[in-house]
């Protein structure tokens, strides 16, 4: 049996990230997303175990001290990581895992794991992202919303470390979900 393939959606805030796993994962029924830990809480639309597995910040925190983590990182004021055990049970039983992850979790799994493929969704123009950051919902404050912004510009730089790069155009999401299945095909067919 060939082993599992693991891949990494990375990109700016309001993207398309979320939008283009769902589609992704349609369309490639034996892929399986592989959940984020956050010690975030969960937003009005998100469920433990669905979205990601939620934990209280101290939890968070003693189970990166205690090395349960893959990788992990600070992003926009709060806590991301992988499940050491829940990557490598996922990885045991599907022939791709998908994770979306922010750049510094992609560049620690790269250098852990050199094999893990790395697609960056960059937006067709920068000023795409501010009309999707206020379409959110439940709304985000304004302040969260600039900071997500002026943090954009140097995600969007890392690009250029990725293995492939997909441009999400504004009204073309059918062809970057397209592009994205293309990718993760042919990264399976190796």
């Amino acid at each position: 049996m060939r082993p599992s393939t693991f891949a990494l959606i990375i990109g700016p805030t309001a993207v398309g990230k979320s939008t283009v796993l769902a589609a992704v994962l349609e369309r490639l029924p034996r892929a399986v997303h592989v959940l984020s830990t956050t010690c975030r809480a969960p937003r009005a639309h998100e469920l433990d175990g669905r979205d990601f597995h939620f934990l209280s910040c101290d939890d968070f925190q003693k189970r990166a001290a205690e090395g349960d983590f893959f990788e992990y990182a600070q992003y926009s004021e709060h806590w991301y990581g992988t499940s050491r055990s829940g990557l490598e049970r996922v990885m045991a039983a599907h022939p791709l895992a998908i994770k979306i992850v922010e750049i510094q979790g992609a560049r620690i799994i790269k250098q852990k794991m050199p094999e893990a493929v790395t697609i960056f969704i960059k937006p067709g123009r920068f000023e795409d992202l501010e009309p999707r950051l206020r379409r959110r919902n439940p709304p985000m404050k304004e302040a969260d919303i600039l900071k997500r912004l002026a943090t954009a510009p140097g995600e969007i730089a890392a690009a250029s470390e990725c293995d492939y790069v997909v441009t999400n155009w504004e009204g073309r999401l059918p062809e970057t979900i397209l592009e994205t299945v293309r990718i993760l095909e042919a990264c399976r067919s190796r």
